[in-house]
């Protein structure tokens, strides 16, 4: 346990974590799943929330799209967040406190459009909307640098014409291409080449495969070798996918569609990380009623030539499902109001994906329907994932797959601290690890894999107190926690005899240059014995091995049966501990163990209650004002419940219509009926 002086001062250091310069918009959030739910409302898993910025954080009005930019100069983060009149900044290098910085107005006739997006290639961010006249701004992302008293107007730097409007734009960085999806006056593709002094320059048009509503664009390095190399445009065109090969803008090629069954519209994809597989939502098909739960479309694309549609994989939500992006072996799915879900898909060639995480940003609604989480952006090296909600604004979550402990620690300059990181079963190693700010050494930068694992760190740079990622790349996917350590030169030691990095308080000496035998964690117990310390398991062997005044607690050596009310009757749920209580059963059937009048074989009391624990109240177990023979029940005995006691009639057992309690609905039981028909029960 910690010290009042330590909780004093983590409370001190997590009010100044919490404060940042600038605070013109304001964050909420900052919250644990915890039994399953975000700040005890948005059902969750393998997540946390890091900040929520509402919609009345920025214009009040829907959100749509997301995408990011990372600054080369100094990796600072930033979200690009889709709405309905413009594209707002958002600086998320400390996404626990994000600065809204402002927004680029909307081009373009009207007052708005729910359909906008924008991507990156290099410094600029580029937009297309649905908006007539909107064309294809261009917006130079180093200005962000640069933006002082938040937030602010940020005009777009430059138009391109060429066509009034378009849904949606793809980028390829390698080629330093963009793609604009489904223009007003080219349905295909307008294909244009990025200038990082200029605007984009117009290489080709792009219309054979029809109306193009959503795509990416790769260089292809999976397992069909006659295509290695190519640049290629997997697309969503409403009724089936293309495969398009598109190194030559002037000469587009289309290669292959495929279509799946059950169409309703086919709106968005993502390749799986090895190429092997395209990942592709029926935006439609839930709501017309084609499927009855959310489902992601499997495409076997390993022959570009003869792709095919292997099937699909179900989840337990109802909700439409929107946009996915795939990194590593994880599918990150924005399923509109089911929320975000994060899935594996490594069983993609047997159908079967597993959900590792979720988070319902809309949990006030289920169901098929556009409203909810429309995208979400997965690509930060930071770990922080942006999640759009159109009703409920911008979440920054990130996952708990990998955590840390202590939480907070004290060292000297020169102190060695121990973390223990633990990696989820949900990760595969190797597990590359990292923490920033940088510190001296560290003792293990690869980790095997899932599990527990001790890591030692020395010479956390400055003096005073700070935060700390810890960061772990698994299939090339970034897992982060954080801790917090107080660099000073007024550390609690503690005398650790038996080296086993904890220490007794007795003893303790403050200050730095102690020398060796002392730990910075205290609490031990037993300082002969290296087995004996804080947060160990504490088995069957008699001794408290993890020093918190109970013995044994953890052990589960014998399972047994106890009667708690006395009546001779075990309860049904077991128990386990090292050793057998004084009186214990082998197994029990007492359905209520706090009552002596309910177990197995029990006289009736005329209580209302299931005395006997045969699963139902019957006969003389109801309580004096139970009414029989209102069967609906409604109140009344009428011609309803007559009707329904003829329905029974001859069946044996225990029937509601039953009586007299003969188990047999008879002649007797339409007599007992007639006597109160037409009455109202007591």
């Amino acid at each position: 346990m910690y010290c009042p002086r330590i909780l004093f001062r983590l409370a001190a250091i997590l009010l100044l974590f919490s404060a940042h310069v600038w605070t013109p918009r304001v964050a909420a959030g900052q919250a644990p799943c915890m039994d399953g739910l975000l700040l005890g409302t948005y059902p969750c898993e393998n997540v946390e929330l890091l900040a929520h910025l509402p919609n009345d954080q920025f214009d009040g009005l829907m959100s749509s799209d997301v995408w990011g930019w990372t600054d080369p100069l100094d990796g600072s983060e930033y979200v690009l967040l889709c709405k309905h009149t413009a594209l707002w900044f958002i600086d998320v290098s400390q996404p626990m406190s994000p600065i809204v910085l402002g927004s680029m107005p909307t081009a373009g006739l009207g007052t708005g459009s729910n359909w906008r997006d924008v991507k990156v290639i290099g410094n600029k961010a580029y937009v297309v909307s649905e908006i007539p006249l909107s064309g294809l701004q261009v917006f130079d992302l180093t200005r962000l640098r640069d933006v002082t008293n938040p937030p602010q107007i940020l005009p777009h730097d430059a138009q391109v014409g060429g066509f009034s409007k378009a849904h949606n734009v793809a980028v390829h960085d390698a080629s330093q291409t963009l793609y604009v999806c489904g223009a007003s006056n080219h349905p295909g593709l307008l294909i244009y080449q990025h200038h990082d002094d200029g605007l984009p320059e117009l290489l080709g048009v792009y219309d054979e495969s029809g109306y193009i509503h959503d795509a990416q664009i790769v260089t292809y390095l999976g397992p069909d070798s006659e295509h290695v190399g190519k640049t290629l445009a997997f697309s969503a065109n409403g009724e089936f996918i293309a495969i398009s090969d598109v190194g030559d803008p002037t000469d587009v090629v289309l290669m292959a569609t495929a279509a799946h069954d059950s169409i309703g519209y086919v709106h968005q994809g993502w390749l799986s990380t090895d190429q092997k597989y395209f990942f592709v939502g029926d935006e439609t098909d839930e709501m017309i009623g084609l499927v009855g739960h959310t489902r992601t479309l499997i495409f076997d694309v390993q022959d570009l030539d003869s792709p095919y549609f292997l099937g699909s994989w179900s989840q337990e939500t109802t909700a439409s499902d929107h946009n996915m992006y795939s990194r590593g072996p994880w599918l990150y799915q924005s399923n509109y109001k089911a929320g975000f879900h994060m899935l594996n898909t490594s069983g993609a060639a047997e159908l079967a994906f597993e959900e590792v995480a979720y988070f319902d940003s809309h949990p006030t609604a289920v169901g098929p329907g556009f409203e909810g989480s429309w995208s979400n952006f997965p690509y930060f090296e930071s770990g922080t994932i942006a999640v759009a909600d159109m009703q409920a604004g911008l979440f920054l979550i990130r996952t708990t797959m990998l955590s840390a402990s202590p939480f907070y620690s004290e060292t000297c300059p020169e102190d060695t601290l121990e973390f223990t990181i633990t990696i989820d079963s949900a990760l595969t190693g190797p597990v590359a690890l990292d923490i920033t700010p940088s510190p001296a050494w560290i003792s293990d930068e690869v980790l095997p894999g899932p599990g527990e694992w001790t890591v030692q760190v020395t010479g956390f740079p400055g003096i005073g107190p700070g935060g700390y990622n810890i960061r772990g790349i698994a299939s090339g996917t970034p897992h982060v926690t954080r801790v917090y350590v107080d660099v000073t030169t007024d550390v609690v030691h503690y005398p650790d005899l038996d080296g086993d990095g904890y220490g007794t308080y007795a003893g303790a000496v403050d200050g730095c240059g102690v020398g060796p035998g002392y730990s910075l964690l205290g609490g031990d117990c037993d300082d002969a014995n290296p087995d004996v310390h804080p947060g160990l398991e504490d088995p069957c062997d008699g001794v408290n091995n993890d020093c918190d005044q109970m013995i044994d607690e953890d052990g589960q050596a014998v399972t047994f049966f106890v009667d708690i009310d006395g009546d001779g009757h075990a309860g049904l749920e077991p128990f386990s501990a090292c050793n057998y209580p004084p009186i214990w059963y082998l197994s029990g059937d007492d359905c209520d163990d706090l009552n002596p009048f309910v177990y197995a074989g029990a006289t009736a009391t005329g209580e209302g209650v299931d005395n006997n624990c045969d699963g139902v109240v019957y006969g003389f177990e109801h309580g004096p004002d139970y009414c029989l023979q209102d069967i609906a029940p409604d109140g009344w005995v009428t011609i309803q419940d007559l009707l329904e006691m003829l329905n029974q009639y001859g069946d044996q057992g225990m029937n509601t219509a039953d009586f007299n309690f003969d188990l047999l609905v008879g002649v007797a039981d339409i007599l007992i009926m007639l006597t109160v028909f037409g009455e109202q029960c007591p």
